[in-house]
């Protein structure tokens, strides 16, 4: 597809992950996005995007459970999803996006398929100066790192497959911030 199409986003933005103090918990937002495949847009599946709640630091990334307040927010996902029809929950296979949307997909009766494409980026140093080079230049990964292009690739491989699979439904993504952001 050659000309920009006009999707409407869902962002959820819950006020202790943004600076804004007036930002709104849901809001729908158009956003004009270039398709990067080829699917005709007869049956929009509309996807719900879910960065994981706030969670505990610590050296195993992909173990770390939520924080209190995170175990908190578990409930106002599941009191925005709740009145909506969901046909999937997809998820990174970290344990803080399972537990983030464990109780909407409890609530749903669903179980949570877990895509290892759509995991956190393998860090490697966490050096200030490193954030800004790796937004800059998306083939930059530090020693022992991944380039946010290499996520990037296997998220929209993906989503790719994901858009095949839930044509025309409504699915629920437990993701990563950093994930995310890279598509």
């Amino acid at each position: 597809i050659d000309e920009p199409v006009t999707v409407g986003v869902d962002i959820y933005q819950h006020p202790r992950t943004t600076m804004d103090p007036n930002a709104e918990f849901l809001t729908r937002r158009p956003l004009k996005v270039k398709m990067i495949c080829e699917l005709p847009l007869t049956a929009l599946t509309d996807i719900i995007f879910v960065r994981h709640a706030q969670s505990v630091y610590g050296e195993d990334d992909r173990n770390r459970p939520l924080s209190e307040d995170g175990l908190k927010d578990r409930q106002i996902v599941l009191d925005v999803l709740k009145d909506r029809k969901i046909d999937a929950f997809l998820c990174s296979p970290y344990k803080r996006s399972i537990d983030t949307i464990k109780p909407a997909s409890d609530y749903f009766g669903s179980e949570i398929i877990c895509d290892e494409r759509l995991r956190e980026r393998k860090t490697g140093s966490f050096e200030a100066d490193l954030l800004e080079k790796r937004w800059k230049d998306f083939s930059f990964a530090e020693d022992g790192g991944e380039s946010l292009g290499e996520v990037q690739k296997r998220n929209m491989e993906a989503f790719t497959e994901i858009l095949k699979t839930y044509k025309g439904k409504t699915i629920v993504v437990g993701t990563h911030g950093t994930a995310l952001s890279t598509i």
